[in-house]
């Protein structure tokens, strides 16, 4: 099948991760859609002008407004926009099962997003689904304009609540620049053990993917709230 091919594809473009890497850096190998080489929104039938890719990034643990993230591939989600389309890389509505199992005082979520340029700003485009182990569930929402901003970026490019973690001259276009943000989730039950992480899109025209997930375990000053 179609899927299957592009997982054999996806196998032979993804570095394989660094086993002595910390258990806070969150191992999203198994769910990865694209690679860091590839455009995660290409199109099948895409021009050229549009096919940015997020080389920039570190390979592997990289440090990104002062927090490592284990980056080595994309997930990418779909939207409205999106779901019009066939693309090389085979999108989701979400991604459930990001499997974590330990305790954490914060989350720090390394992202971004595509065809947000007429989302207006508050949008609620995805959110994150916290389950612990006690069966309880926490979920944060992705806010258009808070949280993230689309990947390819306007002379305003602040989030209120989050960081430009990443930025990059395009490789198309002399004039255009390309990134993703970091935010932080304060934990408001960081002596639960969380089980697993959802990552799901709402289905607006933005179309969010997520990049890297570190959980903050303690070692640290705690995040402010």
């Amino acid at each position: 099948s179609r899927s299957r091919a592009r997982k054999m594809t996806l196998k032979g473009r993804i570095t394989a991760r660094d086993k002595s890497l910390s258990h806070k850096y969150i191992d999203l190998t198994s769910h990865y859609n694209a690679a860091l080489n590839e455009n995660p929104f290409l199109e099948s039938k895409r021009l050229p002008y549009i096919d940015e890719k997020l080389t920039g990034l570190t390979d592997g643990l990289g440090s990104y407004n002062g927090i490592s993230f284990d980056v080595r591939g994309v997930i990418a989600l779909h939207g409205s926009e999106t779901q019009l389309r066939e693309h090389v890389a085979v999108l989701t509505n979400g991604v459930e099962g990001i499997p974590i199992g330990q305790k954490a005082r914060a989350i720090h979520l390394l992202h971004g997003t595509s065809w947000g340029f007429r989302v207006p700003h508050g949008t609620t485009i995805g959110k994150y689904n916290f389950h612990y182990k006690d069966g309880s569930t926490e979920f944060v929402d992705i806010r258009y304009g808070e949280h993230v901003l689309d990947w390819f970026l306007r002379k305003k490019r602040t989030a209120t609540k989050a960081k430009l973690a990443h930025s990059q001259r395009s490789i198309r276009e002399a004039d255009r620049e390309v990134g993703c943000y970091q935010m932080t989730w304060v934990n408001p039950k960081p002596d639960v053990p969380i089980s697993h992480i959802d990552f799901v899109s709402y289905e607006t025209e933005a179309a969010p993917f997520l990049l890297g997930i570190t959980l903050d375990t303690g070692d640290k000053a705690a995040p402010k709230k």
